[in-house]
């Protein structure tokens, strides 16, 4: 059935004029039948009596105790564009004959972030049945969390004299997770095993190292895979002497530690950079569980930072970790004003990370790209970070996330200013249906006494 949209003008509420001239025509009436008394003054009185009682009493009358339950079809997790099955079951005490009844609840997101109220609104008309079971499903879930008001519950007379209207509270909430764009895959990372695709290419390390061809190894002439080229700063008892006799160059022996590197992600939380598009953001924080799930499946430990200083651990093995870090980043917000803006931070987190770790760090630049790329010897822009991470021997990669038709020229943009540093960029478009996704209703049904069948159903969303 498609849905009916309700405008905000629609209000539901008794009509107390055309009560009042009910009474009044009753009365009246009954006047004529204590006068005249004949057939056409009972005709009428009977009538007028039995439509005062169907529309002022009965919905009073009628009307008992009521009780609902919200069961959410079982999945293993809400995620961002997925969909949701609900089922609302109204039970009443005792029936409500000649009357409509209406049932209505709102999914309210914790934040303005995860999109707008979703209002969902069915009538019927009962008979004698008391147990009602509305099924409705939502697509175009967005990342958040989201609470269900009180249950609205309305009935009344079939003439709409009388409207009552009742809240049953039915507390709940739901989760939805971070998702990335469909079918994007973040390949050839640092920190990772290379794909298929790359299987020329084979690391040194195993978290975090050099990248090398089989055609460079082999010119290395046995220099072996435990080692990487010389890097200032390295202590003289780990340089391979004897490689660099042969005439291979300073080449520094790998020790079990630096295989070990740590790999972190850090988060741009800034609403700024993203330039007010929180679907750029929910796409960034999709990404980032990507990333950890690689390292999970990978036997890797992996550390979440963000601008906010948020830390998530995510330890190797401990599946309880990564569930806790995806949940936080569920819930996961913006910030107007960060405590530290991305640069800053950037550059306090490489400054504490040890040579062989990587750092993969998302954000957007859509506002101020230049200003936050531009080279120079400050610690107010990411060139400096960039910087620092290839003297401390630190694996950057520049993950960027922008509108599909943006993302080309923004790579190359980054790409210009960051020149001189061995950081690698590379921008991630957005699609135009990922940015524009709303919750929305499929489908509705409702279904009395667990009988099938459509009833009269209207719904709307808002």
């Amino acid at each position: 059935m498609k849905p009916v949209e309700l405008g905000e003008g629609a209000r539901l509420r008794s009509r107390f004029v055309a009560r009042a001239l009910l009474i009044l025509l009753l009365g009246a009436s009954m006047a004529a039948l204590h006068a005249r008394g004949g057939a056409v003054e009972w005709l009428l009185a009977t009538v007028t009596a039995a439509v005062a009682f169907c529309c002022i009493l009965l919905p009073y009358m009628a009307v008992g105790k009521m009780t609902v339950e919200r069961s959410i079809a079982e999945v293993e997790r809400l995620v961002d564009g997925g969909e949701m099955q609900v089922k609302l079951t109204l039970r009443l005490s005792r029936p409500v004959p000649f009357m409509w009844l209406g049932i209505s609840e709102a999914i309210v997101p914790a934040n303005a972030q995860s999109g707008k109220i979703l209002k969902v609104q069915g009538a019927c008309l009962p008979g004698f049945k008391r147990v009602f079971h509305i099924h409705y499903s939502v697509r175009g879930l967005r990342r958040g969390e989201f609470n269900y008001s009180p249950i609205q519950v309305s009935t009344g007379d079939m003439l709409g004299l009388t409207v009552r209207k009742f809240e049953v509270a039915c507390p709940d909430s739901l989760l939805v997770h971070a998702m990335a764009p469909t079918g994007e895959a973040l390949a050839d990372l640092p920190g990772f095993r290379p794909s298929a695709n790359s299987s020329e290419r084979q690391p040194i390390a195993s978290l975090g190292g050099q990248m090398i061809t089989a055609a460079a190894r082999a010119s290395r002439g046995g220099a072996g895979p435990d080692v990487r080229s010389y890097s200032p700063g390295d202590s003289p008892r780990r340089v391979d002497w004897r490689a660099m006799a042969r005439g291979l160059g300073m080449q520094t022996r790998i020790s079990n530690a630096e295989e070990a590197g740590q790999l972190i992600v850090l988060l741009d939380t800034s609403k700024a950079a993203y330039g007010g598009d929180a679907r750029l953001f929910d796409a960034h924080v999709g990404r980032t569980v990507l990333v950890m799930r690689q390292a999970v499946r990978e036997g890797k430990s992996v550390v979440v930072l963000t601008t906010e200083e948020l830390e998530l651990v995510v330890r190797a093995g401990e599946r309880s970790t990564q569930l806790a870090a995806e949940e936080k980043l569920a819930r996961l917000q913006w910030e107007t004003s960060p405590r530290k803006p991305l640069s800053q931070r950037l550059s306090d987190v490489v400054a504490g990370m040890s040579r062989g770790s990587a750092l993969i760090c998302l954000t957007a630049g859509t506002k101020g790209a230049g200003a936050v790329a531009r080279e120079s010897s400050a610690s107010e822009n990411v060139f400096y970070g960039a910087k620092l991470a290839g003297v401390r021997g630190v694996k950057l990669v520049l993950l960027l996330s922008f509108a599909e038709n943006e993302a080309a020229p923004a790579e190359e943009n980054w790409r210009a200013r960051l020149q001189g540093t061995d950081c690698s960029v590379k921008a991630l478009p957005v699609p135009l249906s990922y940015r524009k996704q709303m919750p929305e209703m499929a489908e509705m049904s409702m279904t009395a006494n667990g009988e099938g069948g459509v009833m009269d159903v209207s719904t709307a969303n808002s």
